[in-house]
């Protein structure tokens, strides 16, 4: 683009020019202001209102510099809609955001989404899905629970597509809690998806461990703030006992379907509109049918697939229907298309395109299919793949390279049409997953739930000889986490299975000793027959999972007593510790299972084991505040002095949580409350930082001293620690017990550096920039009992403290006392009791600021009161940081303001600029601070250190023959002959501050002295 600077170096700047600048370097500037101020916009999003200043701007410079003809196109631009081009340049910024994940889980990801958004312009978004986005405002997880085909993963895909387009976010649909971390990407807005979490049918156990595992690792990603995870999740899995574990998932819910949710008959009409006709439409009001199922959305998208139905038959019984159809495709001459959806139940629901390069194994798989359905030709490669392809928008759907039926729901009803008309074919082919989660032994006499293929005594060997299939082919994990493990006839039949056949039991064995044996599995689950049936035919009882857990360690984790007794009679190690050198004793403790620790304590184990931080089973109980356990510990002389890594006792445990009952236990059996940590935190530190009333009153009466400050100078505390000790505090507060686990189990080492709390909660981090390891503290980190009391706002705490004599004058390293802590936080009812117990008011920090610039700087007019009455020094002013008047004055606090200059404030002292409160207060346009200031005395003829006055400042927008026509006529300024240039003039309140001023003697000629007409480039008219 030609510009008339081009031959001349463009002065092109950083910062916004001034709006009458109409240079080409000034049109630059602006283009180049705005480009960083989106580029580096934290939200991702802006308001209409400065989406219209921004666009408006960019405009005129690109006008200025291109031509008139750019302002139409401009203006097109503003409100037209992305062309192919555009979106194609969209999709490749996005792509960019999403360099943390591979290439190839890119590409599909694409298709994912565009298959989405194509979805998405048929959604009709009702109060559920409102309420979804409503929820994901303030949540940061969010589970959609409901039946299938209610529309679970509709809402929560249009919900993710709507953070996308409107606050930038890049979605992440994913399958396993794994990716979260695998593709976490810190530069941008996430929002990961899952779909049909934890299973589809049944709860999936391995996937359920896998999310027990890394909740924590999770909790550290979506401390950022910029992550969300939205899943769906079908309402018997939700509801399975076993789900409730993982809290990060199941605490924050919405169901889909309950009543205030369901879908109302105007919003089915509404989308019963988008996929029928209106006659259609019309009948099935007026039928019985239009309320009476939950997956109304998906009946809608099926019967529109339909050439020809009846629409009140079909939504009469929409199941039947589609069995019916299956059917008709049975009773064929041709039978290819049922063969071909056959394949889904082979294939699990997704027909990757790669399959058909395996031209071996799908060969045999065609060729056994041509024995069972009858085909008209040769049942080939090519003729399934013209098959599925003709089946797209009827029963199946394509997305990137794999093809899967249109919705679950759809492939529900295959999988039990198959296993009833097809069941030899379908027991032998199936999905090893299918022979898992949906078959049932009729012989059970369980009770069996809708989708479940029913198995007659009369084919249980069928039945097994596939099970022995699974197990040769790999599939041992399936055999033991099958859905029906839960019944002891079962479990009976199975050990009996394997005990007759030999290469079975070589095979299963084979794995005794591996991270996948079977026992970790049934141990875990609590299937006490299979336990003593594994350990009798040969398992090894002491083996461990990837992650170091032994039968016993799963077993008692998972609360199962009977079972880490039957263990234990079996010979398996209590001292057998996981990776972080967590024993079983440990989780006893952790999980409150008084019978548990009683098993093991009579089976020898170390009472005093510890785990890699050097805390023992007495640390966890203590902790956790189980009192029985910690009394039955210290009766079984377990030591009540062991300190952990970085010192701490169970006295510092047990006062993290207030636990008053297992503190009195500790000092009753001599553990020494004097012990302190590296960082010289006592036990009464750690109760007052936790604002454990009970824990601190209770120490104090032993005699502990309210008066040790903390120690951190030297100590590394990096910068890791600091960012989980975040996490620590702001994230997993929700559950208590979830946070205990948390902390122990997961962030010991933040808890071991408690001190970094300290100092968070003290505000003192904001010296650091969090980009690497901190350099060693130094004594500025030390602090005080009634210090940290005091920040916190524990008043109580504070009230103890001072009662048992803690000195209120002493102060961190930077030389901040509690007073000073409580003022700048407005503690007022702290303030009050400091000063009661003689605390300084007019002490200053390392800095020179004093308590009454703190709290004149926060407009704490209460507290700014207190400390002048007691004798603060209102007026202290170190040569840089403002007297407290004008720092008030700035930040237009008026009652403060008012407070410190009726209690001699003095409004005349200057900054170090030269300025007083009268010159902050005309050039923020403040007219009633400027008439507070004037009414107390405030001096309206100082000059600043440029020699400007207040009433220049004030007036700089004013032409200078208005002033002249004061002087020399004493004329009358009234408001409307006051002219202000177009562009610099200040809101109307100049007018009066002008007015105002001068009627208190300000000077007019200091207008002309202080360089009017030069500073401001302002031109007299004429």
């Amino acid at each position: 683009m030609p510009t008339q600077e081009s031959g001349a170096k463009m002065n092109i700047k950083d910062n916004l020019p001034v709006s009458t600048d109409t240079t080409e370097g000034a049109a630059m500037s602006r283009i180049k202001f705005y480009r960083n101020e989106i580029a580096h916009n934290d939200s991702g999003t802006l308001t209409e209102k400065q989406f219209h200043q921004l666009w408006e701007e960019a405009s005129q410079a690109i006008t200025l510099l291109g031509g008139q003809h750019y302002m139409q196109r401009c203006s097109d631009l503003k409100v037209c809609s992305l062309d192919s081009h555009d979106r194609e340049i969209l999709i490749e910024i996005r792509n960019m955001r999403s360099e943390n994940i591979p290439k190839g889980a890119t590409v599909v990801h694409n298709s994912l989404l565009e298959e989405w958004s194509n979805f998405d312009e048929k959604v009709v978004q009702t109060r559920a899905i409102k309420r979804i986005l409503e929820r994901l405002e303030e949540e940061h997880v969010l589970t959609v629970i409901g039946p299938p085909g209610c529309g679970k993963s509709t809402a929560i895909h249009h919900a993710a597509l709507q953070l996308r387009d409107q606050e930038d976010y890049v979605i992440v649909p994913v399958n396993f809690p794994g990716e979260i971390k695998q593709y976490y990407n810190p530069k941008c807005k996430q929002v990961f998806v899952y779909d049909d979490m934890c299973g589809k049918y049944a709860i999936n156990l391995q996937m359920l461990d896998n999310w027990c595992t890394l909740s924590t690792a999770i909790q550290v990603i979506l401390s950022r703030k910029n992550v969300k995870i939205l899943s769906s999740c079908r309402n018997y899995i939700f509801k399975d006992r076993l789900f409730s574990k993982v809290k990060l998932l199941s605490e924050v819910y919405f169901d889909i379907t309950s009543a205030n949710n369901a879908l109302s008959e105007k919003e089915r009409s509404l989308i019963a509109e988008v996929y029928l006709s209106p006659k259609e439409v019309l009948a099935l009001q007026k039928s019985n049918n239009f309320t009476k199922y939950d997956f109304f959305p998906l009946l809608c998208q099926l019967y529109s697939t339909k050439e020809s139905s009846d629409v009140v038959v079909y939504f009469s019984d929409p199941i039947k229907a589609i069995n019916v159809e299956l059917e008709s495709q049975m009773n064929e001459t041709d039978q290819t298309t049922l063969a071909t959806l056959f394949l889904f139940v082979i294939y699990n629901n997704c027909i990757d395109e790669n399959v058909f390069n395996q031209r071996a194994e799908i060969r045999n798989i065609l060729l056994n299919l041509s024995d069972h359905f009858l085909i008209s030709s040769v049942l080939s490669i090519n003729v399934v793949k013209l098959h599925l392809n003709k089946l797209i928008n009827s029963f199946v759907k394509k997305c990137a390279n794999a093809y899967s039926t249109i919705h679950d729901k759809i492939f529900d009803i295959l999988v039990l049409f198959c296993g009833k008309m097809y069941f030899d074919l379908c027991l032998e082919v199936a999905h090893t997953d299918l022979i898992r989660d949906r078959f049932q032994l009729s012989s059970l006499h369980a009770k069996t739930s809708d989708g479940i293929v029913i198995v007659a005594v009369s084919k249980e060997d069928a039945y097994f000889d596939r099970i022995s299939n699974d197990i040769r082919n790999g599939h041992i994990a399936n055999v033991f986490t099958n859905s029906q493990m839960k019944y002891i006839s079962y479990q009976q039949k199975i050990i009996a299975h394997l005990k007759k056949t030999e290469d079975l039991l070589k095979i299963v064995l084979s794995l005794s000793e591996k991270e996948s044996s079977p026992l970790l599995t049934v141990a875990n689950q609590g299937f006490n027959f299979l336990v003593h049936s594994l350990i009798d035919i040969g398992f090894t009882v002491n083996v461990r999972d990837q992650i170091g857990r032994s039968p016993l360690f799963l077993a008692t984790d998972s609360n199962h007593t009977v079972t880490a007794d039957l263990l234990l009679n079996k010979a398996a190690n209590p001292d057998l510790c996981n990776n972080k050198q967590v024993s079983p004793f440990h989780m006893a403790c952790l999980n409150e299972n008084i019978e548990i620790v009683k098993l093991l304590v009579n089976s020898k184990c170390n009472i005093d084991i510890q785990n890699d931080y050097d805390q023992t089973p007495l640390f966890f109980a203590s902790f956790v505040g189980q009192k029985e356990i910690v009394k039955f510990l210290l009766e079984n002389k377990c030591d009540v002095n062991i300190n952990s890594k970085h010192n701490n006792t169970p006295l510092h445990a047990a006062c993290y949580f207030d636990n008053v009952e297992v503190v009195q236990l500790l000092l009753d059996f001599k553990c020494d409350p004097n012990i302190s940590s590296v960082y010289n935190e006592s036990p009464l530190f750690v109760a007052c930082m936790k604002n454990s009333i009970l824990s601190t009153e209770l120490l104090l009466e032993t005699g502990c001293n309210p008066n040790v400050c903390t120690q951190v100078e030297g100590k590394i505390n990096p910068w890791f620690v600091f960012k989980n000790i975040y996490i620590l505090i702001n994230i997993i507060k929700k559950d208590k017990n979830h946070q205990k686990r948390a902390i122990l189990l997961e962030l010991a080492n933040s808890y071991e550096n408690v001190c970094a709390e300290h100092a968070i909660h003290s505000g003192m981090l904001c010296f650091f920039e969090f980009k690497g390891p901190l350099s060693k503290p130094d004594s500025a980190f030390n602090m005080t009992l009634l210090y940290i009391a005091s920040i916190n706002g524990f008043t109580d705490v504070v009230e103890l403290l001072l009662n048992h004599n803690a000195n209120p004058c002493l102060g961190t390293g930077f030389n901040e006392t509690p007073i000073f802590s409580a003022a700048e936080k407005g503690r007022v009812e702290i303030v009050k009791l400091l000063l009661k117990f003689k605390a300084d008011p007019n002490l200053f920090n390392k800095h020179n600021v004093c308590l009454l610039q703190r709290a004149s700087l926060n407009g704490f007019s209460e507290v700014v009161y207190m400390l002048v009455i007691h004798g603060g020094n209102p007026n202290h002013y170190d040569g840089y940081t403002e007297p407290a008047v004008n720092l008030a004055t700035r930040q237009s606090f008026y009652e403060t303001v008012q407070i410190l200059l009726q209690l001699n404030g003095d409004p005349n002292i200057p900054n170090f600029e030269g300025k007083t409160c009268l010159h902050i207060a005309s050039e923020n346009g403040d007219i009633e601070m400027v008439k507070i200031l004037l009414e107390n005395h405030a001096d309206p003829n100082i000059l600043d250190n440029d020699l400007i006055s207040p009433l220049f400042v004030a007036s700089k927008s004013v032409h200078v023959e208005l002033f002249y026509n004061y002087l020399v006529r004493n004329a009358y300024l009234d408001d409307d002959l006051i002219l202000y240039d177009d562009q610099l003039a200040p809101p109307k309140q100049c007018t009066a501050i002008v007015k105002l001023l001068l009627r208190y003697k300000a000077d007019p000629f200091s207008v002309f002295e202080s360089g009017f007409n030069c500073r401001y480039n302002i031109k007299i008219r004429s």
